[in-house]
């Protein structure tokens, strides 16, 4: 909203493209980027190219505590949220490198908050190798649990939708009503 606008800048990444570590930092450098490109961060106040230690290691470089450092004097955040995170897990141990990254930023608290949306339905196996990981990020993070999408959000997503490809014919809105309550 327009309040909150200056304060937050959010980005959501589909994890279900996720492939190897290399992914949590490209999605990290994405959030930069993207916060640069649409101003929320000034280009001119934070100059530095963004460079990282390391693909596991996303927060130790001068660069990026340069960047939290300013974001902290600006009282802003970066906001990253995976979604589809469940995708992650049937990937063969892909889930450390955004263990590492949780981990690194519950620890340093910097004006940063990472974000993971899943399916409730989800289920990790306690023989599975990512169960330990899981139940580590579990207690390192606070849980919010969404209601289902009624006829007023399914209403409001059409509404955005058309505000920024133009008018939807109204058999493809209803087929959006449909899927969305399906969905819920």
């Amino acid at each position: 909203n327009k309040h909150y606008k200056n304060k937050f800048f959010t980005l959501a990444i589909d994890t279900r493209s996720a492939l190897s570590d290399n992914f949590v930092a490209l999605s990290f450098d994405k959030l930069i980027k993207a916060a640069i490109e649409q101003k929320f961060i000034n280009k001119t106040i934070f100059n530095q190219a963004v460079k990282f230690t390391s693909n596991v290691d996303l927060l130790s470089s001068d660069s990026i505590k340069n960047l939290l450092q300013l974001l902290k004097d600006e009282n802003k955040f970066l906001v990253l949220i995976f979604d589809q995170f469940e995708d992650v897990f049937r990937k063969k141990d892909l889930f450390k490198s955004f263990y590492k990254f949780l981990s690194d930023v519950t620890d340093k608290k910097p004006n940063l908050i990472i974000g993971f949306s899943w399916k409730s339905e989800f289920f990790i196996p306690n023989d599975d190798p990512a169960y330990f990981y899981w139940q580590q990020a579990k207690e390192q993070s606070r849980e919010f649990i969404i209601g289902e999408f009624g006829e007023k959000e399914i209403d409001g997503i059409i509404k955005q939708l058309e505000q920024s490809i133009g008018k939807l014919e109204k058999e493809i809105k209803n087929r959006i009503k449909e899927i969305g309550r399906a969905s819920c």
